[in-house]
């Protein structure tokens, strides 16, 4: 057994708190958030790999993870390519590359530097061919659209360089494989999945999403009800089955392993939406997962839905509604926003619990307070290159 594997898993900025809820959940060890001045990400070390490819195949959270190799500090500024190649040289990745493996390097930068990613790259990749053609005598290759192997090198604000070999590759975890009609506004399943966290959702509540669109929060919340690993449709395509350090049969054992304790349970999950394409659209997603016939599908204008449930109230309510950024008349959207909150105290059980997704924070303050909720917790999260936030709100008795 491997001892102090230390890994990197990114998620997006603001749900880096649930990210470590996961991670605990895995046992896994000596968590810590923000390591290296890199919000977005966190530290944690495990036992062996195997723990961690379930990871890669379960989390809900995480958009990559990575297997952490090196740190150092840019000492001298002037001096950084000469930093950079010597650091990178004395990588061993012998036991991840070798002539057959094709290999690129990706550059995140934080900060201001005196260099660009590319740059980076460049000298880092470099130090990798020179490397292992002095030890093997052979080149190897590289291919920079869709490498084996990916080897992390990244530069804090401070000037700190961390390195790692990315087990996830070019496409992040956020994207689950479900999504065959594409909302014109989608949400993450990495931050649906953070919202229904922060609401506590279990299959037994009742959950409705008013402004549903593409599905991706009902979609979501079926997965978690039936313990459906999030990258169920896209395990052949797990970038880690490409590196040679692992077996690829023994992943894909690990990976069947997991499958079976799949559920085949009841849950009550609700999603609706005033336009029919897409509602069109979501159904259509849920198909993939064979899901379609389990979640309550309607075509309602929010407003209504106090007649459209009669008595019927809710447990949770999540969702993403418009923002009103990029349409003519604002005040349009904004009105949506009141009849919401308004119609939630007609459908919205005693005590009951929202997450809300939403750059409106003074829309957001303004009905919540003003029909008699409470907004227990705020969380900025950077979604659609927006500053947007996910605000918790409960229902009074």
């Amino acid at each position: 057994m491997d001892e102090n594997l230390k890994f990197i898993s990114t998620c997006a900025v603001g749900i880096e708190e649930f990210l470590i809820q996961e991670l605990k959940e895995f046992n896994f060890k000596n968590i810590k958030k923000e390591p290296f001045n890199f919000r977005g990400r966190v530290l944690f070390e495990a036992e062996n790999f195997e723990d961690v490819i379930r990871h890669i195949y379960r989390t809900r959270i995480s958009n990559r993870i990575w297997y952490f190799l090196k740190i150092f500090k840019l000492t001298e500024i002037s001096n950084w390519k000469d930093i950079i190649y010597e650091y990178i040289y004395s990588l061993d990745s012998d036991e991840f590359l070798d002539e057959y493996t094709s290999f690129a390097i990706r550059t995140k930068r934080r900060g201001k530097h005196p260099f660009y990613s590319y740059d980076v790259e460049k000298v880092a990749g470099q130090a990798v061919i020179d490397r292992f053609l002095n030890k093997k005598k052979k080149r190897p290759p590289v291919d920079l659209e869709n490498p084996d192997l990916i080897i992390r090198v990244d530069v804090s604000t401070d000037n700190t360089v961390i390195c790692g070999i990315d087990l996830v590759g070019y496409e992040s975890l956020h994207k689950r494989g479900y999504r065959k009609y594409e909302h014109p506004a989608p949400i993450k399943g990495t931050i649906a999945s953070a919202m229904l966290r922060l609401t506590e959702y279990e299959k037994e509540k009742h959950l409705l999403d008013p402004m549903a669109g593409g599905g991706t929060i009902p979609i979501e919340a079926s997965m978690m009800a039936i313990n459906m690993p999030s990258q169920f449709l896209k395990k052949q395509k797990l970038h880690i089955l490409k590196i040679k350090k692992f077996e690829r049969e023994k992943i894909l054992e690990i990976l069947d392993e997991e499958d079976k304790k799949i559920i085949d349970d009841t849950f009550f999950i609700y999603a609706g939406d005033k336009i029919d394409k897409h509602l069109e659209g979501a159904i259509e997603n849920t198909k993939s997962l064979r899901v379609h016939n389990k979640i309550r599908f309607y075509v309602e204008d929010i407003k209504n839905l106090k007649y459209f449930f009669k008595n019927k109230k809710f447990d949770i309510i999540a969702t993403n509604p418009p923002y009103g950024i990029k349409v003519a008349y604002p005040e349009e959207v904004k009105r949506v926003y009141r009849d919401f909150f308004k119609t939630l105290k007609e459908i919205l059980k005693d005590k009951g619990r929202i997450a809300l997704l939403t750059p409106r924070r003074d829309w957001v303050h303004e009905y919540a307070y003003g029909f008699g909720f409470e907004i227990k917790k705020e969380i900025k999260v950077y979604h659609g290159k927006l500053d947007t936030g996910i605000f918790f709100i409960e229902g009074k008795k």
